[in-house]
C-alpha cells in the first residue's frame, strides 16, 4: 500500500492537533499493518507522546470479535484509538454502536469517533461520544 501523502500528513496533523486541544488522549495507539496507518499513527503518536503498537486484527477481523477484545474495561477508564481503514473501521463502529448512527455519514479521510461504554464492553453497547473531522 502506499505511503501516506505530504496533503494526508498535514491532514493528519491538525487532526492529531485538533484532538489533543480537545483533550482527547488515548492511553493506547493500535494501527493496522500498512504503511499508510502505521504513519499516520506515528503522526498521532509524536504529536500527542503516546507509543504506537501494531494490531493485526484491525487488518483482518472482518466479524470484530477479536478487535473488541482489545478494548480495555470501561472501569478502567482508559481511552483508545485505533488507526485503520474507513470500510472496516465503520463496519466496526456500527456493529459497537448496534447500528445506531449511520457510521457512512460520519467517516471522511482523518476523522476520529469518539465512543464510550457504560459497563460492557460488546457490540450494540457503545454509546455516541463525538465526532471530530479534519
Amino acid at each position: 500500500m502506499c505511503p501516506i501523502s505530504p496533503e494526508g500528513r498535514l491532514i493528519q496533523e491538525k487532526m492529531s492537533k485538533q484532538l489533543k486541544e480537545q483533550g482527547i488522549l488515548p492511553h493506547q495507539i493500535l494501527y493496522s499493518p500498512t504503511k499508510r496507518t502505521r504513519e499516520t499513527a506515528e503522526i498521532l503518536g509524536t504529536i500527542l507522546n503516546i507509543k504506537t503498537e501494531e494490531e493485526k486484527t484491525l487488518a483482518i477481523d472482518e466479524d470484530g470479535r477479536e478487535l473488541i477484545k482489545k478494548i480495555p474495561m470501561p472501569a478502567l477508564n482508559q481511552t483508545i484509538f485505533m488507526v485503520g481503514h474507513a470500510p472496516s473501521l465503520m463496519r466496526f463502529a456500527s456493529q459497537l454502536l448496534g447500528g445506531k448512527v449511520p457510521i457512512r455519514e460520519f467517516m471522511n479521510t482523518s476523522s476520529a469517533l469518539v465512543l464510550a461504554f457504560d459497563d460492557e464492553i460488546a457490540f450494540g453497547k457503545a454509546h455516541f461520544v463525538k465526532y471530530l473531522s479534519s
